[in-house]
């Protein structure tokens, strides 16, 4: 996929930091739609420890920049871990370690309001990131970061639906000294960018439920923004699996002046691709989400609608599968959340093997599984760390199936329709999502008709149904909506299929599939909503494919050598050549 449009701001760059913030300050993320709990429970601050948020509530949520509150007792103990930030987490709202989060139990919490990050003065500007993507409950986690403030304080969040407040605080540490940091490095033969960054504050992790957690950071200055950090459990059998493209993420990072498809500022596509970085770092903030990557633009409203379905759920980064495989063992289904498109072989060894053994999937984007890299460590923070890419097979120095061409393409092709069932057409797209089979399981009772339009749901990539590659059969076609790519006829296709296994997986085949969940027309927030709950509760059932078969169709919308049957539609790409993708950027 070619790099987002930035947004359009006034750029202050704070040398001794190495990052940037807007005059304006970040981009307030918007504050939950409906639901929103009054009030939350007081926190009781003692000097030199986290506080733990009381069971019920009572009281004002915590502001992270008021000075410390004086001790009215001893306060808890300090965390037992060496050399952790001084403190203690909360007690867990259910217990860690137990196999899975209880999402009902999560629902019946009270939720945080105001916890989204607010608009700095220019010239205020705070950054850090932490030393590893995931984390099972107890390891201590090292946050590096860099501010124009004195001092900073870490309110860790758990993402979820909390009534609709949208998070609910964990625990709030005491100030932590900030200062600068140095600033960007780059390694002028693969132009990895990186922040040589000392750690600021290690952060328990004991007691922790599997989730989305983003550590707030808040300066006494008032700049504030996140940093991500998923905690796993090992395993969790009878769990719907979350996982987060944290790779993705990186991949588009353009934190310290390029990402993998080119330095920021360059006006053409093949400028970008002469001075991409092809090796990728984890050590430096995320330039976008107010320092989410694309956690809270492209994955959060999914998290929050998985746990107000109240699903039994586990967590994970997508890089876990690559040396964590086991957080799949017993799982009923996975959920790629948002645009996961950068996979190591082990990575997709895992997944497939996974399916074929009856775990169900869900991919909710696309342009999923498309780029081929390696993991390599980082001298810094340590194992799989830095990401490999160089997108075009004959560039790369490792001439073995590791070599990081794209997966459909030469020297080793193996497209990704095998796995994800429809493969990767175009970038800049974008149409209307065609509704094919409105009694299908998906689509039935919610009022539809065939041919039923949900206005610009399709875009900006898509993928479509190509019978001239690997492609799993049986395989139900439920909507096949017309969209020009770069001018030509094509199609974009939303699909189940199933598997000897009795997997079910199914894919939406537009990666605005959660946009449609805040879109403007009603109906396609309604339908897209309805539709992933759907997914959702099908695939918490193991082998749901037995209990859902898919009814082939594909043969209604194309040939068996790919071509379109619909009127315009073009004949299917020819064999991939060994270069990168130009459209993929």
């Amino acid at each position: 996929m070619p790099r987002r449009p930035a947004l359009v701001t006034t750029v202050l760059v704070v040398a001794l930091i190495g990052t940037c913030a807007s005059a304006s300050g970040p981009r307030a993320i918007a504050p939950p739609r409906a639901g929103v709990i009054a009030s939350v429970p007081a926190v009781s601050i003692t000097d030199g420890d986290v506080v733990p948020l009381p069971p019920s509530p009572a009281g004002p949520p915590p502001d992270p920049t008021a000075p410390t509150a004086p001790s009215t007792g001893p306060g808890p103990a300090p965390f037992a871990a060496a050399g952790t930030t001084r403190g203690t987490p909360g007690p867990a709202s259910q217990p860690a370690g137990r196999g899975y989060v209880d999402a009902r139990v999560e629902n019946a919490l009270p939720g945080t309001p105001g916890w989204q990050t607010s608009r700095s003065a220019p010239g205020v500007t705070i950054a850090g990131f932490a030393d590893t993507a995931a984390t099972t409950a107890g390891p201590p986690v090292g946050l590096h970061v860099a501010s124009t403030a004195r001092t900073f304080r870490i309110q860790l969040l758990r993402l979820g639906w909390y009534g609709g407040a949208g998070a609910r605080q964990v625990w709030l540490s005491v100030p932590v000294p900030g200062g600068p940091q140095p600033g960007p490095r780059t390694d002028p033969a693969t132009r990895r960018i990186t922040a040589p960054w000392h750690v600021s504050a290690v952060l328990p992790t004991g007691g922790l439920v599997a989730g989305d957690y983003v550590a707030k950071l808040v300066g006494s200055d008032g700049a504030s923004s996140f940093v991500p950090l998923v905690v796993r459990e090992a395993t969790a059998p009878g769990t719907v699996l979350m996982l987060n493209s944290t790779l993705t993420w990186q991949a588009y990072n353009t934190w310290g002046g390029g990402d993998s498809y080119g330095a920021t500022g360059r006006p053409t596509k093949a400028q970008d691709f002469e001075d991409r970085s092809v090796v990728s770092s984890y050590d430096r903030p995320y330039h976008r989400g107010e320092g989410t990557g694309g956690l809270l633009d492209e994955e959060y409203d999914l998290v929050r609608l998985a746990e107000r379905t109240g699903l039994r759920l586990n967590y994970a980064a997508d890089v876990d599968l690559h040396s964590h495989a086991q957080v799949l063992d017993g799982a009923t289904g996975v959920v790629l959340l948002g645009h996961s498109e950068y996979w190591s072989p082990a990575m997709r060894d895992a997944l497939t093997a996974a399916r074929d053994r009856g775990v169900n999937l869900a991919f909710l984007g696309a342009n999923d599984v498309y780029r081929r890299i390696r993991l390599e460590p980082s001298p810094l923070t340590g194992a799989e760390r830095h990401l490999v890419n160089y997108k075009d097979g004959a560039a790369d120095p490792v001439q073995t199936p590791d070599t990081t061409a794209d997966w459909p393409r030469r020297p080793f092709p193996d497209p990704e329709s095998s796995l994800t069932g429809v493969q990767y057409r175009c970038a800049h797209a974008r149409a209307d999502l065609v509704v094919t089979d409105p009694q299908g399981w998906l689509f039935a009772g919610l009022g539809l008709h065939p041919g039923q339009r949900l206005p610009g749901l399709v875009g900006s990539e898509y993928d479509r149904v190509s019978t001239a590659v690997p492609t799993p059969r049986p395989m139900q076609i439920m909507a096949h909506s017309p969209v020009p790519c770069y001018g030509t006829p094509d199609f974009s296709d939303l699909v189940w299929y199933t598997t000897p296994s009795g997997a079910g997986v199914f894919a939406a085949g537009t990666m605005d599939w959660q946009g449609g969940m805040t879109a403007p027309d009603a109906l396609t927030r309604t339908v897209v909503t309805a539709v992933t709950e759907r997914v959702f509760t099908a695939i918490a059932h193991p082998a749901a494919g037995r209990a859902i078969p898919a009814v082939d169709n594909v043969g209604t919308f194309y040939t068996p050598t790919g071509t379109p049957r619909s009127p315009g539609g073009p004949e299917a790409a020819p064999a991939a050549p060994s270069g990168p993708d130009p459209a993929a950027g």
